[in-house]
């Protein structure tokens, strides 16, 4: 990361929602006082020291959260706050964290009791869309190694009856 770079990442975030172009932002720079391009400088060295230490960083901010947070903060939480420079986005973050030995990536939906009309066509129409996901599973058994699925028995009771 340059120190050009960086200054980039920082105003995008400072001004997100307008578009900055390449070369209104290569004219900033260059009016820059040499102040403000060590203050560049500086903060492109942070970002590859982010960068070095991201994994350590990921698992930190992952433990404190209990996993409950999404790409985006995520790679705000790495990079220090809201309105910092980020060395990653989110959507680069899920693909790296995914690409590493061990990522599992688990997802659970509730589904309110079926005590109303409106709820039990919720309920069916979930039961048959897991049938249907189901089927497509065994489907591609070959190429899927592994499928974690979960059902206690009120799944497999709405699953009978719907």
């Amino acid at each position: 990361c340059s120190p050009f770079n960086w200054f980039a990442k920082q105003k995008r975030r400072q001004h997100q929602g307008e578009v900055l172009e390449s070369a209104e932002l290569k004219e900033a720079y260059a009016n820059l006082s040499e102040e403000d391009r060590l203050k560049c400088a500086q903060g492109a060295e942070e970002m590859k020291t982010m960068l070095a230490n991201m994994e350590s960083e990921v698992k930190r901010v992952l433990k404190h959260t209990n996993g409950c947070i999404s790409w985006e903060a995520l790679a705000q939480q790495i990079a220090g706050g809201e309105k910092v420079a980020q060395p990653i986005c989110g959507r680069s973050l899920a693909k790296w964290v995914a690409g590493t030995d061990g990522f599992r990536y688990m997802k659970t939906q509730t589904l309110p009791q079926c005590t109303t009309e409106r709820t039990k066509k919720i309920r069916k129409r979930w039961a048959v869309a897991f049938h249907i996901f189901w089927e497509g599973a065994k489907m591609v058994a070959k190429e899927v190694q592994l499928l974690y699925t979960n059902i206690d028995e009120k799944w497999f009771y709405s699953l009978v009856i719907s």
